[in-house]
């Protein structure tokens, strides 16, 4: 109980309009059937549906791997990871005085520049989590 059904695979969705691919997935997902999009560059997305359908399908997304992209597909889907706290120190040293100073930040866990220097075994990824 609770596995998927089946999956429906859409390869190089992104030079195919679907008029009704909204209902299509969202109908699959509720009847626990797992849609796979594949797409090359969230651009290219955008170039077949308007702005509002290329959001709302990528927003649909529950998990995500990427392999290496840059410009603006890279940024966005940097957003997409979990941010994580990260612990900063400094040191300061003068000719009287050395001082650390300790700090705490929340980071991107997978910034835009690692997702465009992946290499040809690399992709990173975002697994949906139902529990």
């Amino acid at each position: 109980m609770g596995k998927a059904k089946g999956s429906t695979i859409y390869k190089e969705f992104g030079t195919v309009r679907v008029r009704s691919i909204q209902t299509v997935i969202a109908t699959g997902r509720s009847n626990n059937i797992v849609p796979v999009i594949t797409i090359q560059d969230y651009s290219q997305l955008k170039k077949v549906y308007s702005k509002e359908e290329a959001e709302f399908i990528f927003n649909m997304t529950g998990n995500i791997i990427s392999v290496q992209l840059t410009s603006e597909t890279a940024e966005s889907l940097s957003k997409w990871f979990p941010k994580i706290m990260q612990d900063w120190e400094s040191l300061s040293i003068n000719s009287s005085d050395t001082s650390v100073s300790k700090s705490k930040q929340l980071e991107t866990s997978v910034p835009a520049s690692t997702i465009a220097n992946l290499s040809s075994a690399e992709f990173v990824g975002i697994v949906a989590d139902n529990g």
